[in-house]
């Protein structure tokens, strides 16, 4: 999904932000797929970062890929070299408005467009249809996705609707370039959604 997104951006990426990476696993498969560019994943987690380093030199990739332990929040703070041509955020936005409400999303997307203005942003997120019978029923759905939901209850982690994060998007100032799901054959229930964004041009 990300890769798909990512094949439409008319500017060639060299450098990628992970903001939230965990162990950095998605930045290790993600550069060995993608020879040419060069990664900084940001983790708050310093027991994931320690066991990230260790894949990242296990892959040989210490030349290309970067880890920071750190919150996202105080990075983007930080005056770092590292110049972002493109960010992923996969399955955070939600954590962050379960944690500091639809403003607090808003101000965490602003500060990454006003410390990188001409970045592109891919946002992926699980759009939450737990009350729809007829996505519930379907087997994947039944196997996954059902428990899935439920553990965000518990984790009180707010998942929300596409239509949700299109609004809150607009409300950051960002347009959506492009919106896709995952390929029917890797999960047919489409509940998996990834936004190419970048900063409105005025």
């Amino acid at each position: 999904l990300t890769k798909s997104l990512m094949s439409k951006i008319e500017t060639p990426i060299q450098s990628l932000l992970d903001l939230g990476c965990g162990n950095g696993l998605y930045l290790v498969e993600f550069c060995k797929q993608v020879p040419g560019i060069s990664a900084l994943g940001v983790e708050k987690d310093e027991g994931a970062c320690i066991e990230g380093r260790k894949l990242i030199d296990q892959a040989e990739l210490s030349n290309r890929v970067e880890l920071v332990c750190s919150p996202a929040v105080s990075f983007l703070e930080q005056r770092t070299a590292f110049q972002a041509d493109l960010t992923v955020i996969g399955f955070v936005l939600h954590e962050i408005l379960a944690q500091e409400g639809e403003r607090g999303v808003i101000r965490f997307l602003q500060n990454i467009t006003d410390r990188y203005p001409d970045i592109h942003l891919i946002v992926i997120e699980v759009d939450n249809r737990f009350s729809d019978p007829s996505i519930m029923q379907h087997g994947l759905a039944t196997a996954y996705y059902n428990p899935y939901y439920l553990m965000h209850y518990f984790t009180c982690q707010r998942l929300e609707s596409k239509d949700f994060w299109r609004d809150l998007f607009e409300d950051a100032g960002l347009e959506v370039l492009a919106e896709e799901t995952t390929r029917p054959e890797v999960d047919s229930t489409g509940l998996e959604i990834g936004f190419l964004l970048r900063k409105e041009r005025l």
